[in-house]
């Protein structure tokens, strides 16, 4: 019932990326590692995070956070988050909409879609390590994996999940704000069956 966590900061340097930009004629530059995917997909983001983690890369899921903003309003309802800080946040973008600054205080929230996407996203009044983004991350990751713990065995839950996931993965409707280097429309199907 445990997992772990490593987090890369998008500032890392990522001189693959550089290699690959050269590869295709282009002209390198210094370059975050935030652009993996878009430069070289699923298979110059596998070498990069197993070089970075020394780590096999198995499976790998890039989703954009949008899709985790919808999931938790239309699969979850909301999201349980145990604050272990207050938090003052700047105003923050999400989707070309700009969010008014705002504050957390410390302790138990259950949060709507756009308030997880705050507390993930936005940056501090002040400065603090302890709360910077990749902290606030792990702990919108780790109430999503207990939330999903938590309703594994409902039906409804199932049903909710199989439905968002099903439209979203759609080839012509769908947002395309989830890609997989894995087969997920057969786990679709198996979530499809033992839901029902």
């Amino acid at each position: 019932g445990a997992f772990d966590t490593i987090t890369l900061t998008h500032d890392i340097r990522a001189v693959e990326i550089e290699r690959a930009q050269a590869g295709k004629g282009e002209k390198p530059t210094p370059t975050k590692i935030d652009r993996a995917y878009s430069v070289g997909g699923f298979k110059l983001t596998r070498e990069i995070m197993e070089s970075a983690t020394g780590l096999a890369i198995d499976f790998q899921i890039n989703l954009k956070d949008s899709f985790i903003k919808d999931f938790v309003d239309e699969v979850l309802g909301k999201l349980d988050v145990n604050l272990p800080f207050d938090l003052e946040t700047q105003a923050f973008y999400q989707d070309g909409t700009k969010h008014k600054a705002s504050r957390f205080d410390k302790g138990p929230q259950t949060l709507p879609g756009t308030e997880v996407m705050r507390l993930m996203k936005a940056l501090p009044v002040s400065y603090d390590r302890t709360k910077e983004r990749s902290v606030r991350k792990q702990l919108v990751f780790g109430a999503l994996i207990q939330a999903l713990n938590k309703n594994a065995k409902s039906p409804e839950f199932l049903l909710k999940g199989l439905s968002f996931l099903t439209k979203e993965m759609a080839p012509l409707i769908g947002h395309q704000r989830l890609q997989t280097d894995f087969d997920f429309k057969t786990i679709l199907m198996g979530l499809g069956s033992l839901a029902q």
